[in-house]
This record gives C-alpha cells, sequence and structure tokens, in this order.
C-alpha cells in the first residue's frame, strides 16, 4: 500500500468518525425540539448536545494534527 492509498484510507475513516457525530448531534437537536414542544425541561439533552458538539470539534483538531490538515479536505 502506498502513501496515497493510506492517507485516501484515513480520510475516509475521518468522514465516516465525523458523519457518525454529525448523526448524533442531529438526533440530539430533534430530541431537543421534541422536547421543547413537550413543554419538558431541556438541560439535560442540551449539556449533551454540547459536549457531542465539543467532541466533533475535539476529532477534528485531533486528526488534523495527526494526520495533517489535508485530511479533512476533499
Amino acid at each position: 500500500m502506498d502513501h496515497e492509498q493510506l492517507n485516501s484510507i484515513q480520510r475516509a475513516e475521518v468522514a465516516v468518525r465525523l458523519a457518525m457525530l454529525d448523526t448524533l448531534v442531529d438526533e440530539q437537536r430533534a430530541r431537543i425540539a421534541h422536547s421543547r414542544a413537550m413543554g419538558w425541561d431541556t438541560t439535560v439533552s442540551e449539556e449533551r448536545l454540547r459536549l457531542l458538539l465539543q467532541a466533533r470539534q475535539l476529532h477534528c483538531m485531533a486528526f488534523s494534527a495527526v494526520y495533517g490538515k489535508g485530511v479533512l479536505d476533499g
């Protein structure tokens, strides 16, 4: 396996991990919207959303540091 193939695999892995976090973020936002519509307290759900967004940001930073900023492109 050459460097370009490895780089391609790394980009794919990063894309999958970030897509999974994006799905969790979207689901959590939907839960919050539903809870608000029902008149329920959303404090815990909002905190979880904040943590998911923070985790996504940290993943982006870590992947950029390990693989280089280009791994998140294309």
